[in-house]
C-alpha cells in the first residue's frame, strides 16, 4: 500500500487540479476553491485516521474536534444571540467530546484498513462536506463534496495500485489486493454503523438539496400513527 507521503502528494495533485477547474469552470471564487483544495487534501489522508497510533488519524480528530462544534452552532443555534461565554463552553465541551469520547468509541468499532477503505465510505466524505456548508448554495455544495470526494478516492485507488506486485515478470497482486474498494466487510459492526450513517446523513443531504423536510414528514406519520 502507499505510505503517508506518497498519499499527500497525490491528494495535493488531485485537488489541486480538481479546484482550479471548479474555479474556471463550475463557479467557485478563490476562496471556496481554496478550501476546497484544502479539503480535497485533508480527505486523501482520511482513511487512515481508523489507525489508532496514525499521525493522520490525531490531526484528523483534532480537526474534527473543532470544526464538528462550528459546524453544530453554525446549522443549529442563533449564532448572533449566542454569547461569547456560551461558544467558549459549547467548543470545549464539544472539543473533549469529540476528542476523547467520540475517538474512543470509533477505535473501538473499527479495524485498520477496514470499513473506512470502502466505496460507502467515499459517499460518506461527500455527504459529511456537503453538510458542512449549509451557508453556501446548494450547487457550490456539492462542488466542494465532490472534491473532497475524489481527494477520498485518490487514498483508495492509491492503496490498490500498490496492492499489486510490479516486480518480476509476472504480475502479483498481494493479500491487500480489492481491499479499499469495496463495499466492506458484513461481518464487521463498523459496516453497518457506516451504512446507517450514510443512509442518515443521505437524508440530511437530500432535505438541504431540495427543501422537502423529510424528517418533519417522519415525524408527523409517527405522531399521527401513535395517536
Amino acid at each position: 500500500m502507499a505510505n503517508f507521503k506518497q498519499h499527500l502528494q497525490y491528494g495535493v495533485a488531485t485537488s489541486s487540479v480538481a479546484s482550479v477547474v471548479a474555479y474556471a469552470q463550475l463557479g467557485l471564487d478563490p476562496v471556496q476553491s481554496g478550501a476546497a483544495c484544502v479539503i480535497g487534501i485533508i480527505a486523501s489522508i482520511a482513511p487512515d485516521f481508523d489507525h489508532p497510533i496514525s499521525t493522520p488519524g490525531d490531526f484528523l480528530f483534532n480537526c474534527l474536534a473543532i470544526i464538528l462544534p462550528l459546524a453544530i452552532i453554525d446549522r443549529y443555534l442563533n449564532t448572533k444571540a449566542l454569547p461569547l461565554e456560551m461558544w467558549i463552553l459549547f467548543m470545549a465541551v464539544g472539543y473533549l467530546f469529540v476528542k476523547h469520547v467520540l475517538k474512543t468509541i470509533f477505535h473501538k468499532i473499527t479495524v485498520h484498513r477496514g470499513m473506512f477503505h470502502s466505496i460507502p465510505a467515499i459517499i460518506l466524505c461527500g455527504e459529511l462536506i456537503f453538510l458542512l456548508f449549509a451557508h453556501l448554495e446548494v450547487q457550490t455544495r456539492f462542488v466542494i463534496a465532490g472534491i473532497g470526494m475524489l481527494g477520498y478516492l485518490t487514498h483508495l485507488a492509491a492503496d490498490e495500485i500498490y496492492s499489486v506486485d510490479w516486480q518480476g515478470n509476472a504480475l502479483r497482486l498481494k493479500k491487500s489486493s480489492g481491499s479499499a474498494l469495496d463495499l466492506g466487510n458484513f461481518r464487521e459492526y463498523s459496516t453497518w454503523v457506516t451504512y446507517a450513517l450514510v443512509i442518515g446523513f443521505g437524508v440530511l443531504v437530500f432535505e438541504d438539496s431540495t427543501a422537502i423536510p423529510v424528517m418533519e414528514h417522519i415525524k408527523d406519520y409517527f405522531s399521527a400513527y401513535t395517536k
